[in-house]
């Protein structure tokens, strides 16, 4: 037990620690202060209760003194000197003055050690081991002599713990009042190689102030061991989705493409052909009855099928435009003794002194060319863009003839330029679409489309890079063939349900995102046509994109709106009802219910609405965000506004996890490698959840 201990340091002084040679442990002594004669007290170490307990029976005022001082600590008349804290044991036969130490639950005490958690351990990374660390203590004794730092061992082990399950409880309790969640998930691998699996939540709901807000939150970053195949992927996925609660309410989970998660979330979102299996049962597929009076076993069963149905994996767009770049700069041989340079030019920066001297004397010490990772491409096109802000002619003269090899040619100098423009569109989509507090979803149509447009311009103009822009706009179109295929832009094919972004999530959000609207038709959605046929296909895609979002609206509120499902129960008026004309039948329920309620029809109501929300943002010239707009009008337009809440929360891509990821990273810095799996994962689950717990 430490000399710091407020019982030991407020009657005790001579404070030694001792091994017990024969009971092969520790202890501790020290002699007691208010007794007339020598009394020394010796306890084992790690405890004090024995000092405690000496105070109670032997100096009961002096014991009912040290309780009451640490429940309402005493300023004293006069300011106390530095050896007065800076001295263990102090007392009045040292001839100094005695530390008031608060109480382990004084109110001052408690909110240092929070402080201390929240900022320096959590806030700040800093590692477990500076609440023992010497300078910190005597520092603390500078700012507060009163405060008795805490052990690691109670940080580690009980502090964070329950710091960690109050979080996690806080952020169940916010998703248990919202209807529909996304999800962002990924792998990732520390420094000593063990595999965590994180996942990332993301809606929107309102604040305290009655703003609409996009919430994200870190659900879980834990230890993943074994194999990295998909049905392992799933297993631990669903585990996590089970223990916050939110297995019925995910919408869509977005990943990269790899091989192993595409698998897991196959397994996980299963979606049964039902069609083919009721046919080679030979049964009567189109008789109403079948889906309207089912057994409560087989009931269950397409209960599930539509839940799962209703959840689709959606692919990263950030990591799709990567592989689009990845598939253009394969293509740039004629480009490569110029992209070369510019590494070879940020390598002789960090490494050679006489170059760095001569660069900065050209162009001043505040300009630098950064390093590339091959991990991220945008870094390249950064590196590029860093070099071209130099003047080529001063560029040459400091290379002179000691550096030949990073010295530009003018037309390696134009073929950079030219590569820049070709290329910097395709950063600025990489870094619009990775936020996590901003609506990100609804971009992605239009930066494709609009991506699309620049690509075919470049191809017209392009002197040097003419290779790189035809494999960038062939990769685009395939890697993003389901927007086209959506926007008409291209020829369905066999199995076109299944083409990459085909979700019909991307033009929703982009409809229902007020500074997009249906205007982009008419400015993205181009094809080698007529003007005629051009116009024609417009207004048809138009109609189409109206269409859809009337009957995502309905179907949204109408599953928002019904009662809980239960089994097994059934009413007379409900046994007499007449069973509706027929309708395909995964709507089957969705006329059921109209049948029900009757009156005026849901989908002329939704018409009208969104009529109005086309023409107000016609007719609008604010600059308000998607969520703004929406707040304002929740009341005037309610079908829509559940609709637009439920698809501009979803990510556009899987930087949310990513970025989890990163600051694990930063926790666990080289000197802290011995940092336990699961302290790393509670340290980054407080990390990046900071802002709401």
């Amino acid at each position: 037990m430490s000399s710091n201990s407020a019982v030991i340091r407020f009657g005790f002084k001579d404070h030694k620690e001792i091994m017990d040679a024969k009971a092969g442990n520790k202890k501790h002594s020290a002699v007691c202060i208010f007794c007339s004669t020598t009394n020394r007290i010796t306890e084992r170490s790690g405890t004090s209760s024995a000092f405690t307990r000496h105070l109670s029976r032997a100096h009961k005022a002096k014991y009912e003194e040290y309780i009451r001082m640490g429940k309402e600590p005493q300023a004293s008349s006069r300011q106390q000197g530095i050896t007065g804290f800076l001295t263990p044991g102090a007392g009045p036969s040292t001839g100094t003055q005695t530390v008031q130490v608060y109480n382990i639950t004084h109110p001052r005490q408690k909110a240092i050690n929070n402080a201390i958690i929240k900022d320096l351990i959590v806030g700040c990374s800093m590692p477990l081991s500076i609440v023992e660390n010497l300078h910190f203590r005597n520092f603390m004794k500078v700012i507060e002599p009163r405060y008795t730092p805490m052990a690691r061992s109670t940080l580690g082990s009980v502090r964070l713990p329950q710091m960690y399950e109050a979080g996690k409880h806080k952020i169940k309790d916010i998703l248990g009042a919202v209807s529909s969640v996304s999800i962002t998930t990924d792998i990732w691998s520390d420094r000593v190689m063990r595999s965590f699996l994180g996942v990332t939540v993301h809606t929107i709901i309102p604040s305290t102030t009655g703003s609409l807000k996009l919430t994200s939150a870190l659900l879980s970053c834990q230890r993943f061991k074994g194999a990295h195949t998909g049905e392992r992927i799933a297993t631990a996925f669903d585990d996590i989705i089970e223990e916050n609660g939110i297995k019925n309410k995910i919408d869509f989970v977005v990943t990269d493409n790899a091989s192993n998660m595409k698998a897991a979330f196959k397994v996980r979102f299963p979606t049964p052909d039902v069609t083919e299996e009721a046919e080679e049962e030979g049964e009567n597929v189109e008789d109403e009855a079948i889906w309207h009076d089912l057994e409560e076993e087989d009931e269950e069963q397409v209960f599930t099928i539509l839940e799962n149905s209703s959840k689709q994996r959606l692919s990263c767009f950030a990591h799709s435009l990567q592989l689009v770049i990845g598939d253009g700069l394969k293509e740039t041989r004629g480009l490569a003794t110029a992209i070369a340079r510019a590494s070879r030019m940020s390598t002789l920066l960090h490494r050679s002194t006489v170059f760095k001297e001569k660069f900065e004397k050209a162009f001043g010490t505040n300009r630098t060319i950064p390093a590339s990772n091959t991990t991220r491409w945008n870094s390249t096109l950064h590196q590029l863009k860093a070099i071209l802000t130099l003047e080529l002619r001063s560029l040459v003269e400091v290379c002179g003839t000691g550096f030949p090899e990073v010295a530009y040619t003018a037309r390696e100098w134009s073929q950079l330029s030219e590569m820049c423009d070709v290329l910097t569109p395709f950063g600025e989509a990489t870094d619009l679409t990775q936020g996590d507090q901003m609506v990100t979803i609804s971009l992605v149509v239009p930066t494709v489309l609009d991506l699309n447009s620049h690509l075919k311009k470049k191809r017209d103009s392009a002197r040097h890079c003419r290779p790189l822009v035809n494999t960038l706009l062939a990769s685009l179109q395939r890697r993003f063939k389901g927007i086209f295929l959506n926007c008409q832009m291209a020829e369905p094919s066999q199995g076109s349900h299944d083409e990459p972004f085909v979700d019909k999530v991307y033009l929703l959000s982009t409809v229902l995102d007020p500074q997009f609207s249906l205007q982009w038709v008419d400015i993205d959605v181009v094809i080698d046509t007529d003007a005629y046929s051009l116009r024609h296909t417009r207004e048809e895609l138009k109609e189409m994109l109206q269409d859809l979002v009337i009957t995502e609206a309905d179907a949204n509120s109408l599953s928002e709106d019904a009662p809980p499902h239960t089994h097994g129960i059934s009413t007379s008026s409900e046994e007499e009802e007449e069973v509706p004309a027929k309708v395909p039948r995964l709507l089957a329920k969705y006329s059921r219910h109209r049948h029900r309620s009757g009156g005026p029809s849901q989908e002329d109501t939704t018409r009208r609405q969104l009529v109005k929300y086309l023409q107000v943002v016609s007719e609008s010239q604010s600059t308000l965000s998607a969520l703004q707009f929406w707040q304002d009008m929740a009341k005037k337009l309610p079908t829509l506004y559940k609709l637009a809440c439920k698809v501009l929360s979803v990510p556009a891509s899987s930087a949310p996890v990513e970025r989890i990821f990163s600051r694990g990273g930063i926790i666990m810095r080289p000197h802290r490698a011995r940092l336990s799996a699961e302290m790393l994962s509670m340290l980054m689950f407080l990390k990046c959840n900071e802002d709401i717990l």
